[in-house]
């Protein structure tokens, strides 16, 4: 991996900076609280997230945005990579950024773009799920402090922090996991145990509950061998006693009949009687009549009368119709009524709004509005200073006008004035200069000394005048100058007081305009609610009329009512005298009938008491075969329960062996269950816990030996010529002698100390690259302050060992202007005003070109 740029947007002290990093070693050189650190912070935001970075502690303060952006190279292919951090309310948070490989971008979320490095950069994708990235801490760029702490931590924090960064934590987390298996496995053993306890028991009940069902088979075999001898006998006797029964049954049935056939000639002879005394109940005295006749009178009546009814209620279902409509339409007027009164009610309250409002609105608003505009363009004619719009303002413009006019006069003539004075001025030189016998310039004659005299005094009177007439003017054009402000002062006092004036107007006028169109939506309002009044009356006066019409059809109909009434009344009574007549009719053919039916019943009781005779010994024969069926029959059900009783016990104890051999092959299964958990606890316990604990050991001691190396390697260099040997133990800390004695690290010099972490970071550094291969930050590392306390000596070493880490690109962060000369490039931080930049220096064997980013 190769970092070409960094481009940091309100990062902590930074504003907006773009830094362009070199291949090679260079240096982020500057003072303390600088912004060294920062660019290292922003590094590793860009291609990790906050991680265990506070976002508030990246964007700077007061600001609501915050952006890094990354370019880096790995294998020939160009990625850059985006960050944001955004500010809402009190909260900071990591918005969605962006990755570009070869040009081509994609916008991914935080998680997204974290899960996407990881895969370039070859790192475990474990390492998502976690705030902090242990291979690029203790590979790429490991703070101070971090470093600190792992020299100085106890054994068991060194330790895990080394197994995290060395991913063989993962056997601790297998051992821990095994013991919890293990347990487990003891506990689900555990849980068969009780139940593995009545597995002889179960085997002695299965043994003893299939001899008693063996036994039971044998005794239920004799029994239905028995069952089917009596079921053969009373089977035989039931095919006798069967006959006998038909036979006896036949005889009952006899018995029956007479007694029903005598009932029945009983009832015959009554019933005869009855219809005698009916017939002579229902016609009384009219007995004799022809009932035939008389019938077929009365319903020849009955259906003339049944036409007349037809007729009455025809008209009453027309009464029932008008009346359904007038109820209806009493309905609708009412509906209507309550309309008319909202509506009403409507209209008084538009017009106590009306009532409101006082002003004439009969003009119209288009008028007014008109009016109004023209007002406007009166006022900006005002401003305009334009004529005939206001005889005072034009009356102030003209007088300015004449004044000005004249200020123009007295400047020309003033020029003019002042021409002649430059003039006098050259003849006065010209006749001033003039010697021995003159001549004249002005009239080109020879002169005397005295006309020369007298010509130059007449010139200086004059041009004494024309200055007083000169200064005379400039007098009067201030004057005028003054009294054109006055009058300026006097316009601008009536632009302001007509434009008043006309303000106020479009102020009234507006109000019109406002309270004319509440007023005529109001009267809109109020004539439409008024049309629909007068409508709704319009219809309420034709339901009226048709509730009117409706009430007086009714009133015609309702004799129809009164006739219906008598005729229903005529039919009831004949419709009874109809009734009375067919029932006499059928009484009469009842008792020709039973009359017949009298002499039939007599023949048939003649026939069936001969037969009585014939079968009346039949019932003593009945009465012996059933005693004799009764008793097979009670000694069949015996031996029937008995051998339900047993096919039950059978059945039950056959579904409890069964259950029970359910049982045996379950409780088999959990004993063979727990020695199998047994087994493979036994071999967790014994083996793997122990095995993990081995292979840990074993590559924890391979990789020490590894770093012991590279350690003394590293310090070597570092402190060559010193008297101070370190050698690391199997828990990985550094245990010191320095001459001859035993030390602490506390106690070495500042440059000692430092020289040790140094080691130690280069040596894990080396440790971690050779043990994950497929990682791509293997030839990049950053260094904070890894001169911190050196000697002048110790600071000469540093070339050495940048020479010797083989690097294609080494960042050093140091405030030791020394370093300068160590490495190929020197970027200078600098801060100014509460802003960090960034200055570069390039060195190039001996000889520095100057460049900034």
């Amino acid at each position: 991996m190769k970092i070409i740029s960094l481009e940091m947007l309100n990062i902590r002290s930074y504003q907006h900076q773009k830094i362009d990093f070199p291949e090679g070693s260079f240096l982020l050189s500057g003072d303390i609280g600088f912004g060294k650190s920062t660019i290292l912070l922003a590094i590793e935001f860009a291609l990790f997230g906050l991680g265990d970075i506070s976002a508030s502690s990246l964007l700077r303060r007061g600001q609501r945005e915050g952006m890094v952006r990354l370019e880096f190279e790995i294998n020939n292919q160009l990625f850059t990579i985006s960050r944001s951090l955004q500010k809402k309310g009190e909260n900071i948070t990591q918005v969605s950024g962006y990755i570009s490989t070869n040009g081509n971008k994609r916008d991914l979320t935080p998680t997204e773009l974290k899960a996407e490095i990881l895969k370039i950069l070859g790192y475990p994708k474990e390492l998502l799920s976690k705030q902090k990235n242990p291979i690029y801490r203790y590979t790429v760029y490991t703070p101070q402090e971090e470093m600190k702490q792992i020299l100085l931590a106890k054994r068991e924090e060194r330790m895990e922090i080394l197994r995290k960064i060395f991913g063989i934590d993962r056997y601790k987390t297998i051992r821990d996991n095994s013991d919890l298996l293990r347990l487990d496995l003891k506990r689900k053993a555990s849980m068969f145990e009780n139940s593995i306890k009545r597995l002889s028991e179960i085997k002695e009940e299965f043994n003893k509950t299939k001899e008693i069902v063996s036994n039971l088979t044998s005794n239920l075999k004799s029994i239905k061998n028995d069952l089917d001898e009596l079921k053969t006998k009373e089977n035989n006797l039931k095919v006798t006693y069967e006959k006998i029964e038909k036979e006896f049954l036949d005889y009952q049935n006899t018995i029956r009949e007479i007694a029903v056939k005598e009932s029945e000639l009983n009832n015959t002879k009554e019933s005869i009687l009855r219809m005698e005394l009916r017939i002579n109940e229902l016609l009384g005295d009219n007995k004799n009549i022809d009932i035939k006749s008389e019938l077929a009178s009365k319903e020849a009546n009955f259906n003339n009368l049944l036409k007349n009814i037809s007729k009455a209620k025809d008209q009453i279902k027309i009464i029932n119709k008008n009346r359904i409509e007038a109820s209806k339409l009493e309905a609708e007027i009412a509906s209507k009524k309550i309309f008319i009164e909202k509506l009403e009610k409507d209209v008084k309250l538009k017009q106590d709004k009306m009532s409101v409002l006082k002003g004439d609105y009969s003009r119209d608003i288009n008028a007014i509005k008109k009016e109004i505009k023209s007002l406007e363009n009166i006022i900006e004619n005002i401003h305009l200073r334009k004529k005939g719009i206001n005889k005072e303002l034009d009356s102030s413009m003209k007088m300015k006008e004449k004044y000005n006019k004249r200020i123009l006069e007295l400047r020309i003539e003033s020029s003019e004035t002042q021409g002649r004075i430059n003039n006098l001025d050259k003849d006065l030189s010209s006749l001033n200069g003039l010697t021995g016998v003159p001549l004249c310039p002005l009239c080109k004659q020879n002169i005397s000394e005295d006309h020369k005299n007298r010509e130059i005094q007449r010139i200086l009177q004059e041009k004494d005048k024309l200055q007083l007439k000169l200064m005379e003017s400039l007098d009067l054009i201030k004057k005028l100058e003054a009294k054109i402000d006055e009058i300026e002062s006097e316009i601008i006092e009536i632009i302001i007081k007509h434009v008043s004036v006309q303000k106020e107007k479009i102020s009234c006028l507006q109000k019109t305009l406002e309270e004319t169109e509440i007023y005529n939506s109001l009267l809109n309002e109020i004539t439409q609610f008024k049309s629909e009044i007068e409508k709704s009356n319009i219809e309420l006066s034709k339901k009226l009329d048709n509730y009117n019409a409706l009430s007086l059809s009714i009133e015609e109909l309702l004799p129809f009512e009164k006739e219906i009434n008598l005729l229903e009344e005529e039919r009831h009574n004949l419709q009874n005298g109809i009734l009375i007549l067919k029932e006499a009719v059928k009484i009469n053919a009842d008792i020709q009938d039973s009359a017949k039916k009298q002499i039939e019943i007599a023949n048939i009781l003649s026939h069936l008491y001969s037969k009585r005779t014939q079968l009346s010994g039949i019932e003593f024969e009945k009465k012996s075969l059933q005693e004799s069926l009764n008793k097979l029959t009670q000694e069949r059900i015996i031996k029937e329960r008995e051998e339900a009783e047993k096919t039950r016990e059978v059945k039950l104890l056959t579904e409890r062996i069964k259950g029970l051999s359910n049982e045996l092959n379950k409780l088999e299964k959990y004993a063979l269950e727990k020695e199998n958990l047994e087994r493979i606890s036994n071999w967790i316990d014994k083996y793997f816990i122990g095995l993990m604990e081995t292979i840990e050991k074993e590559f924890m001691e391979s990789l020490r030996h590894q770093f012991e190396e590279l350690f003394s390697r590293w310090l070597e260099n570092l402190l060559e010529g010193e008297d101070l040997n370190v050698f690391i133990d199997e828990d990985f800390t550094p245990h010191i002698r320095q001459e001859g004695f035993d030390a602490d690290y506390d106690s070495l010099s500042g440059g000692e100390r430092t020289s040790i972490a140094l080691a130690y970071r280069l040596a894990l550094n080396r440790v971690i690259n050779n043990l994950v291969d497929e990682i791509k930050t293997q030839d990049i590392i950053i260094l904070d302050e890894p001169t911190d306390g050196f000697s002048r000596k110790q600071l000469d070493r540093v070339r050495d060992v940048l020479d010797m880490l083989g690097m294609k690109q080494v960042i050093i962060v140091s405030h030791e202007p020394e370093i300068e000369s160590y490495v190929d490039h020197v970027l200078k931080v600098t801060k100014r005003d509460g802003v960090s930049r960034v200055e570069g220096q390039e060195y190039i064997v001996n000889r520095k070109t100057t460049f900034s980013i």
